[in-house]
């Protein structure tokens, strides 16, 4: 389980103002159709994670197509790829509905990313809630 960390001391608007430099919003068309999705940064080398459900049929073919996105943090458009991460043949990214994706680092270099977490799914309620306190 990936959350992000907020400080709930922080008012919302630079809550918001945190996340729109980070937030990406791609775009593409298929068949005549438009359609559009988002995705957020998650570290320095590029990485950002998307719903697996926003990746074009072009790039699930072949993960080198670039996925374009607009991108607040950035002036004009940034391009983005799948990174089609299998463990022992189980494609859990499609299973999961989360899909990584992967930016040149330049793209992310001056942002200021919210940290992230995370904790298996098998541990006991307690003990998340006293390493989320900590």
């Amino acid at each position: 389980m990936w959350t992000m960390a907020i400080d709930v001391e922080e008012d919302a608007d630079s809550i918001v103002g945190r996340l729109s430099e980070i937030v990406f919003r791609i775009e593409f068309s298929e068949q005549g159709e438009q359609f559009y999705g988002t995705g957020f940064f998650i570290d320095r080398q590029g990485y950002a994670l998307t719903v697996f459900h926003n990746l074009p049929d072009a790039v699930r073919m072949n993960p080198a197509v670039p996925i374009k996105a607009s991108f607040a943090g950035r002036a004009g458009r940034i391009s983005l790829f799948w990174v089609p991460l299998e463990t022992e043949g189980l494609n859990w990214q499609e299973e999961h509905d989360i899909a990584v994706l992967k930016a040149d680092p330049w793209v992310v270099k001056d942002l200021k990313l919210l940290p992230l977490g995370f904790l298996p799914s098998n541990i006991a309620y307690r003990r998340r809630n006293r390493s989320w306190a900590d």
